[in-house]
């Protein structure tokens, strides 16, 4: 029999967030959202990317990266493994595998995530292909496509 993990609260996500010893951040809870601003930089010869988590109970976080605008890193080509182009919202997970539940920490999930999502969109500039496997989101009236690993 499977025991059911209790859904962490936005409190507890908060005091996680706010206490990293490895992500530095600032936000709050407001109207039933948790905004939570970091900064990311995949490599230490990397620049700093400018990122926002927001989270609703009941809801799937997300990811925004908010500066530099990669668009334009990307010289506006579209960008790969994104649920949205314009902010950029990362996929970073598939949804409904149990990669990520409410009873897991965002700060121990989606913020390294990211870190990982931002160093293979970098290869990705340089080579021109995606690196970071994964399922991709479908365009609208279009297939997943999936990528491995090579």
């Amino acid at each position: 029999m499977r025991v059911r993990e209790a859904a962490l609260t936005m409190a507890q996500q908060q005091y996680a967030l706010k206490y990293s010893r490895v992500f530095n951040g600032a936000g709050s809870i407001r109207k039933g959202e948790l905004v939570w601003d970091f900064a990311a930089q995949p490599t230490l010869v990397s620049r700093t990317y400018s990122a926002r988590l927001r989270y609703r109970m009941g809801k799937l976080p997300g990811v925004y990266v908010l500066e530099p605008d990669l668009v334009d890193l990307a010289g506006g080509q579209s960008l790969p493994h994104v649920y949205e182009q314009k902010p950029p919202r990362l996929c970073l997970f598939l949804p409904g595998t149990g990669e990520w539940r409410p009873s897991m920490l965002i700060e121990r999930t989606f913020l390294p995530w990211t870190v990982l999502w931002l160093f293979y969109f970098e290869a990705w500039l340089g080579s021109g292909e995606w690196e970071g496997g994964g399922v991709h989101p479908p365009a609208p009236g279009g297939k997943r496509e999936t990528h491995t690993r090579n």
